[in-house]
């Protein structure tokens, strides 16, 4: 029986801090309500200020952009491009106004604040290299870590992919012309354009090699169809066995012609070392705060000034308490 009134007794004291604790929460709440009503006319003049400041600064406010770039890269060029970017980023953390000037970029006010390079993971890039090795396939395969069933295959085969893209982050004053200027500055490596007219120069050849062949295929076609002797060029023999297989040329010619096809599209994309896939646009970034400026600084004055008051009461409250003690 008396452990049941002592349980009670319990319970109603914890009842009771519950009590009393609610009644200095809700009087703290009337003290805090009543001291604004207090202050009507401070609060009301801090709204209309924060208000008009919000509005003059969004109105001369110019977000920063952002610009997001597809380049096709030749000549495993890949590490090349990786490293100038990290050697960029570098150089617009230090403010190197000798490099950025060099860059075609503004030294005054920073128009690109870093670069970030992806690839686009193609695993038909890495199957078209790698096809005719299956144990070099193999053996890269296994060094792949899984995480989550899935193959982390962006850093292994990073110099495989053909396509990467580059997004800028920009401040207010970039412009086309400050991405441009960073693209022509990858084309600029002496070293990769000689490579450049090299390939092309193949390619060309190539090309003509492959129609020679062809038109020779079609007067062979054209002479076996006539039921004439095939000739040589002059002073030489003439051949008189059509003994051979027609299918097989056939077959051959299509297959020069496809070569011509790839080949002539090759060439498009090896008018640089570092191809423009898409059209550059720039896009502004804008955050809420910036976007509303108009509630956000009447909020932060009227904040700032419930801060002080606050402060102010917290400092009389211990100093009272302090001299009582």
């Amino acid at each position: 029986m008396k452990q049941n009134n002592s349980e009670e007794i319990d319970l109603m004291q914890i009842l009771n801090s519950y009590k009393k604790v609610l009644i200095r929460i809700l009087i703290l709440f009337f003290n805090a309500w009543n001291f604004i009503l207090g202050k009507w006319k401070i609060i009301i003049s801090l709204l209309i200020i924060g208000v008009l400041l919000g509005y003059f600064l969004q109105s001369s406010y110019i977000p920063n952009k952002k610009a997001d770039i597809l380049l096709k890269v030749n000549f495993e060029a890949t590490d090349y491009l990786y490293k100038e970017v990290d050697l960029i980023n570098a150089k617009i953390g230090q403010k190197d106004s000798v490099f950025l000037t060099k860059l075609g970029l503004s030294i005054n006010r920073l128009e690109i604040k870093s670069l970030e390079v992806k690839p686009v993971v193609n695993l038909n890039d890495v199957v078209k290299k790698y096809g005719g090795n299956e144990r070099a396939l193999e053996s890269l395969l296994k060094n792949i870590e899984f995480k989550e069933e899935e193959l982390i295959l962006t850093e292994t085969f990073i110099s495989d992919y053909k396509y990467h893209t580059i997004n800028f982050k920009l401040s207010n004053n970039a412009t086309l012309k400050s991405v441009s200027s960073v693209i022509e500055y990858f084309n600029s490596n002496e070293l990769l354009e000689k490579l450049r007219i090299k390939k092309t120069e193949n390619l060309k050849n190539r090309i003509i090699y492959n129609n020679k062949t062809i038109t020779q295929i079609d007067a062979l076609i054209e002479t076996y169809n006539s039921n004439k002797s095939i000739t040589s060029s002059p002073n030489e023999i003439f051949v008189v066995d059509k003994n051979f297989n027609m299918d097989l040329i056939l077959t051959n010619k299509m297959t020069l012609q496809r070569e011509n096809e790839y080949l002539s599209q090759e060439l498009i994309y090896l008018e640089d070392i570092f191809v423009v896939i898409n059209k550059p646009q720039l896009i502004n970034v804008d955050n809420k705060l910036n976007k509303n400026k108009m509630i956000y600084y009447p909020i932060l004055l009227i904040g700032i000034f419930l801060f002080l008051a606050t402060l102010k009461h917290l400092f009389y409250y211990l100093k009272e308490i302090a001299e009582n003690a």
